[in-house]
């Protein structure tokens, strides 16, 4: 830049921008592309500020900025840290979902097959039994025919 900016101006406008940062939220995961993308826009908002105005940064500012950066990373590493855990384990209970799903499917069809195999089974001795009291009840009549004779 050849023009010197306006420090006040140049401020306002960082300070928008991390504020705009700072209120962000992350509402679908992997948060960790989130997380690299902020710090890079972080990054990058400092570096302009930086470029912009270089008269106002001096030795302390870069040292409170790197140990803010810096403390930024570890807590966002902490963050992907507890993110990869829980996916982990989601990843973990959702194959066991996936597998308990099959054992259910199975049992069922299982179920479903036993069911019908009895039921054919119940028939089949209900027809049977019928017929042997038709017999019987023929046998009855054929008796009480001969007794009244």
């Amino acid at each position: 830049m050849t023009e010197a900016a306006d420090p006040s101006h140049v401020t306002s406008n960082v300070l928008n921008a991390l504020d705009h940062l700072g209120n962000q939220r992350f509402m679908l995961p992997p948060f960790s592309d989130h997380y690299e993308r902020w710090l890079k826009d972080l990054h990058s908002l400092l570096d302009e500020f930086e470029r912009q105005v270089p008269q106002v940064v001096d030795a302390n500012l870069r040292l409170e900025v790197a140990e803010s950066m810096s403390e930024v990373r570890r807590t966002l590493e902490e963050r992907i840290k507890l993110e990869n855990a829980q996916s982990n384990e989601s990843t973990k209970l959702q194959q066991q979902l996936a597998r308990s799903d099959v054992e259910l499917s199975q049992l069922e069809n299982a179920h479903r097959t036993q069911t019908q195999d009895l039921r054919k089974e119940y028939e089949r001795t209900s027809r049977r039994i019928r017929d042997q009291i038709n017999q019987l009840d023929k046998r009855r009549t054929q008796i009480l025919r001969k007794n009244a004779n």
